[in-house]
């Protein structure tokens, strides 16, 4: 397991520790047949204890630190010396012993953690690298189809807005060939023309979504211009009011994409 977890080198250590320390524990466990399960469980509860420590952002080893004596290394059996203190060279021993398992698992997790680290910075590296060409070509793929998947999509929506607009006044009782009929339907083809056509171009590109909604709107207003001479010499005025209401639907839907990628 992680974070140096060792259950054989705690539960032998323990085990040690119980043999010495609460000898009158130790041999009723042992007596009873119980020595196993109880060191067992003193390894879970500890390792328990620590993740519950972790998680709460302690490191490991002040975890360590922190639970190793509620139950592996806890203190000695009352009575056990005359002097109510431990011998000078079994002190020594143990708190040596402390030391030395808590800088091996400190450079144990060190380690570790930089090995993990050092892998998962060459794995980065290489799907960066792995994937720099697709996506460079999927990148000048999108600037490319941006423009004509834009008016693609556009005209379909407006076919589409022609349909239902038209199905919709048709079951309402209006006629094909009324003021009203023509009204709705040439303003919800332009309409929904802009609209496609701005949203539909920002969608596709890959970045400056502002600059590309502007560009957009201009190529729109410029072409829109261009076709005003020919619409008042025919003097179709419902080409007219549908090149304001495209006008108008492109200049809204740049605003809403400037707004929205500021």
């Amino acid at each position: 397991m992680s974070y140096g977890y060792e259950p054989k080198v705690w539960k032998e250590k323990a085990r040690q520790h119980w043999q010495e320390f609460q000898p009158t524990r130790f041999n009723e466990l042992s007596s009873s047949n119980q020595l196993e399960d109880a060191l067992d469980y003193a390894v879970e509860q500890t390792w328990a204890e620590m993740q519950s420590f972790m998680n709460g952002g302690f490191q490991a080893h002040e975890a360590w630190e922190m639970v190793r004596e509620n139950y592996l290394f806890v203190r000695e059996e009352d009575g056990l010396y005359d002097d109510e203190e431990l011998p000078v060279n079994v002190m020594h021993e143990y708190n040596q012993w402390r030391h030395e398992e808590s800088v091996r698992q400190n450079e144990e997790w060190l380690k570790q953690f930089e090995q993990e680290a050092e892998v998962e910075s060459s794995v980065a590296i290489d799907n960066i690298k792995n994937n720099q060409p697709y996506i460079a070509w999927l990148t000048v793929l999108r600037w490319i189809i941006m423009l004509p998947a834009a008016l693609v999509v556009a005209y379909l929506a407006s076919r589409l807005a022609i349909l239902v607009t038209g199905f919709g006044l048709a079951s309402e009782g209006y006629s094909n060939f009324s003021f009203w009929t023509r009204f709705y339907l040439v303003t919800s083809e332009h309409v929904v023309l802009g609209m496609g056509f701005v949203f539909t171009a920002v969608g596709i590109a890959p970045s400056h979504k502002q600059i590309v909604g502007i560009s957009t709107s201009v190529f729109t207003l410029l072409l829109t211009g261009f076709l005003i001479y020919p619409m008042l010499r025919l003097s179709d005025y419902w080409a007219l009011w549908g090149a304001f209401c495209l006008v108008t639907s492109v200049i809204v839907s740049t605003i809403n994409v400037y707004l929205r990628h500021r």
